[in-house]
């Protein structure tokens, strides 16, 4: 019994002690004992982008069966390709908006929904403005199909961002492989109607799919993004620039209640304490940024509609100009990993720099030099480095304004660099028409690469928020 006395007075002694610390509240953790959440998000946001090159790559491979059916000129039908893109401009704000407050689950099952809709309505056009309009639903829906899942796979992971960014901007390219010989296949053995259908379903149904497995950030499971540092709530208010911190959502409201507070590597911003929507659009350096895609995507944009007739120009058939479509696409993928994986080493705009300037160069060979195997030669570093300047471009969207509304901010810059870069499909068109060559065009699509090339040297991130 004085065992027994003695025991139960320890006890008592040691829930005395306990009681009179001070209570730290429960921080989330990365579950590093475990399987991280985060893989399954960027799994989703892969599959998600793999829709995204289904849906940009394919219109090339249409051009040519329904020129020949209504008997369109390249002009004219660039101009469906034109109300794909001007459609993307304003859905890429939105949904980027919509996502940063309520998550990209629910953006992306609306996506599907129009994307079923446009596929499905395109295979029954008789005319050409029908199919302006089902483009420009499929357009809309394609808005939500990378920026989302670039700006969610980052709010996941600050250890190997930009090794994970790389590989989620590689769905478009491994997209282009596999969609654009299926929709090659697809019309040889049926037809394009038939073609329309059976994409519409396989792409609609792959984006619900990917959309299923999203989740906004790891503070809606109670876990701090891969590699994310947890800090004390003292330590946290003494941290530089936390002071200006707007939160843009109700999560990282309640994660930063509890002390929580992640620290990203590399970056001249703490992200977490990044830039407003408003105040980035009013810095010279987001502005810097927009005219970086639009030059990178002023070119990138003509290739995807024209690519297919130009190489069916040079000798190539069909299938083998689809082939080049698809390489082109499918050579971003190794693009993207390796040089956003070396972004974190070598920095980012110095990536976007070298993207750039091969660029050029492998578009003013194309332009010299005719032969039909000059496509193929033409389609391997051009796939690789310009594939590569997405990822490179979007992690430098996020090093210089941080995440706080960063599905916002990158959707501005892309709806920009899209709206500008609608026109070039017509203008690549128009060429054609008039001179009967695609040759000025490419000239000027080399120009804008080496712009591109020299001006991404000269960008600074903006200052520090005060």
């Amino acid at each position: 019994m004085g065992s027994l006395g003695q025991r139960g007075l320890e006890a008592q002694a040691r829930s005395a002690i306990i009681s009179t610390m001070p209570h730290i509240p429960p921080t989330p953790q990365r579950a590093a004992q475990g399987f991280f959440y985060g893989w399954i998000i960027a799994a989703g946001c892969w599959l998600v982008t793999l829709v995204n090159g289904g849906l940009f790559w394919t219109f090339g491979v249409f051009f040519k069966p329904l020129s020949t059916e209504f008997g369109w000129s390249r002009g004219e039908l660039s101009l469906v390709n034109t109300a794909f893109l001007v459609a993307y401009a304003p859905g890429a704000i939105l949904w980027g908006k919509i996502a940063d407050r309520f998550g990209p689950r629910r953006v992306l099952w609306l996506a599907s929904i129009l994307v079923l809709l446009g596929y499905l309505g395109s295979s029954r056009i008789d005319s050409r403005m029908p199919l302006v309009f089902y483009y420009a639903l499929i357009g809309l829906g394609t808005s939500a199909t990378l920026g989302l899942p670039v700006v969610t796979v980052q709010r996941w992971f600050v250890k190997r961002r930009g090794l994970l960014l790389g590989i989620v901007a590689s769905g478009p390219g491994i997209g282009s492989l596999i969609f654009a010989p299926l929709a090659a296949d697809l019309i040889y053995s049926h037809e394009w109607r038939t073609a329309y259908v059976i994409l519409g379903i396989i792409l609609g149904c792959a984006l619900a799919l990917g959309a299923s497995l999203m989740m906004r950030s790891p503070e809606t499971k109670g876990l701090t993004a891969y590699g994310g540092v947890r800090a004390t709530p003292a330590a946290a208010s003494q941290s530089p620039g936390t002071g200006s911190k707007e939160p843009g959502t109700e999560n990282e409201e309640r994660g930063a209640a509890r002390g929580v507070r992640t620290t990203p590597v590399a970056s001249p911003i703490r992200v977490e304490d990044g830039f407003k929507a408003g105040q980035a659009l009013r810095t010279r350096a987001f502005w810097g940024l927009a005219a970086l895609h639009i030059l990178s995507l002023m070119p990138t944009l003509f290739f995807t509609t024209h690519l297919v007739p130009l190489a069916i120009d040079r000798g190539n058939s069909a299938a083998v100009a689809a082939q080049a479509l698809g390489l082109m696409g499918v050579m971003g993928v190794p693009g993207r990993i390796l040089l956003g994986g070396a972004a974190d080493r070598i920095g980012w705009m110095r990536g976007v720099a070298v993207a750039n300037f091969v660029a050029a160069a492998a578009t003013l060979s194309l332009a010299l030099v005719g032969q039909p195997w000059m496509v193929f030669l033409f389609v391997v570093p051009f796939g690789f480095f310009n594939g590569g300047n997405l990822a490179l471009l979007s992690g430098a969207v996020t090093m210089f304004f941080g995440i706080v509304a960063l599905g916002e901010i990158l959707g501005y810059a892309l709806a920009i660099s899209v709206l500008s870069g609608s026109a070039s499909p017509v203008l690549g068109g128009w060429v054609f028409d008039t001179t009967g060559s695609y040759f000025l065009f490419l000239v000027f699509a080399a120009v804008c690469f080496a712009a591109g090339g020299v001006y991404s040297l000269m960008l600074k991130p903006p200052k520090r928020m005060t």
